[in-house]
C-alpha cells in the first residue's frame, strides 16, 4: 500500500510542479513576432486607484480569436495585481491574477474587465497573449 501511495504522491507533485503563471511558449511552439500581431489590443486606462475598473479590448478584422491569456502588473514593482471579472468570454484565474478564454469558440472581439487592488494607486501594464490557433499566437505588452 505504501508504494502505491508514494507513486501517486510523486505523480501529483510532478503535475502541479509544471504549472506556472508565466510561460513563453504554448505547447512547445514559440510565439510569433510581436510586430506581426493582426489583432487590435487596447486598455481604457493605465492608471489605477482603489475601486477602479479597466476594460481590455481585443479584436480582429480578418482573424478570429481562438484564445487569450491576460495578466496585470504594477508597472513600477512588476508584481501581479488586481483581479478580473467573470464574464461570458473569460474565466479568471485567481492564483495568477490572470484571465483566459471561457471556451474554445472563435471570437471576433473580446472585452474584459480588470479590477484594481482595493488599496494603492499607480500605473498598470497588461501582458496579453492572443491565439489564432494552437500553433499561432502572439504576446504583447500593453502599457502607457
Amino acid at each position: 500500500m505504501l508504494p502505491i501511495f508514494l507513486i501517486i504522491s510523486l505523480c501529483s507533485m510532478q503535475v502541479f510542479a509544471k504549472f506556472s503563471c508565466d510561460f513563453d511558449n504554448f505547447h512547445g511552439v514559440p510565439a510569433q513576432p510581436e510586430d506581426t500581431i493582426p489583432y487590435k489590443l487596447s486598455a481604457s486606462s493605465y492608471e489605477y486607484g482603489p475601486g477602479t475598473t479597466t476594460t481590455i479590448s481585443i479584436s480582429g478584422d480578418e482573424d478570429a480569436i481562438r484564445g487569450f491569456y491576460v495578466r496585470a502588473f504594477d508597472e513600477q514593482t512588476n508584481d501581479p495585481i488586481g483581479s478580473w471579472q467573470q464574464g461570458l468570454q473569460g474565466n479568471p484565474m485567481q492564483q495568477c491574477n490572470a484571465i483566459m478564454q471561457a471556451d474554445r469558440e472563435d471570437k471576433k472581439s473580446v472585452e474584459l474587465k480588470w479590477n484594481s487592488p482595493i488599496e494603492g494607486n499607480g500605473k498598470v501594464k497588461f501582458r496579453v497573449m492572443v491565439m489564432k490557433d494552437y500553433s499561432t499566437y502572439w504576446w504583447k505588452n500593453l502599457k502607457a
